[in-house]
């Protein structure tokens, strides 16, 4: 029925229809699900009719799932609505929806695009803070975004959660992080940030040289006993340590 009075052009009838069951006018709400509200909303947003989408949207009586979110934010950035767009997108980050890469890449760069870089900031850091971690592809668009706006401090900020939660930085991001940092003289700086992940073992105690040393035979971690070399991680402290004292041995 819905589908058929948009065929129709009858907008009107269609939400009247989507709210209420059979054609009697005292019939009861309907309680849609969110596929029933995805479609209508879809369709209104297609016609550009945002402010009965809004109503919808507003009066949702299934969770909003992210494919609501997305339709709404793409209709937003379509119109130049970009606040909306923002407030939406940091609700999706709120709730821990997943940001897929397309997606994610697009809107943060409509919005860095519309002056909203350090907006940016706070609702990447938050989903970076969830499972799954967004694609290093969303990071670089981000902090490319923020150093060509000057905001050295904030891209600071996202580098060092993809340090944190082994995001990783590609070669090329990192020139050109390390350019943009070494003209505003922090380069040393940015070096501590991006070089964050590499742990060095502790240091003997006063009047020691040489590496730490053993009693006995020492058992191979199950990557070594296989020739593979263990990944750097913060987790894998003992087994840079056991890399170095076999270099000694």
């Amino acid at each position: 029925m819905v589908n058929e009075c948009y065929k129709l052009g009858k907008f009107s009838e269609a939400i009247d229809t989507f709210k209420r069951v059979g054609t009697h006018p005292k019939s009861k709400a309907l309680l849609m699900d969110v596929a029933g509200y995805n479609n209508i909303i879809s369709r209104l947003c297609e016609n550009g009719m945002l402010e009965e989408v809004e109503k919808l949207f507003g009066g949702m009586t299934a969770a909003p799932y992210v494919t609501t979110f997305r339709t709404l934010i793409d209709a937003y950035l379509k119109v130049e609505r970009i606040d909306d767009a923002l407030r939406l997108f940091n609700q999706m980050a709120d709730s821990g929806m997943r940001v897929v890469l397309s997606f994610g890449t697009r809107v943060f760069s409509e919005l860095i695009n519309n002056g909203k870089a350090a907006e940016c900031v706070p609702i990447l850091i938050k989903m970076g803070e969830k499972d799954p971690k967004p694609d290093f592809l969303i990071y670089d668009a981000v902090v490319r975004g923020l150093l060509n706006e000057g905001l050295l401090d904030l891209s600071k900020d996202v580098l060092g959660q993809m340090m944190s939660v082994s995001v990783g930085i590609t070669p090329t991001l990192r020139d050109f992080v390390c350019e943009a940092f070494g003209q505003a003289g922090q380069g040393e700086e940015i070096e501590e940030v991006l070089n964050a992940d590499r742990y060095d073992p502790p240091h003997p105690p006063s009047g020691m040289t040489g590496p730490p040393r053993t009693t006995g035979q020492r058992s191979l971690d199950p990557n070594q006993a296989s020739g593979q070399q263990p990944f750097a991680s913060n987790s894998g402290f003992n087994q840079m340590l056991g890399q170095q004292d076999s270099s000694h041995l």
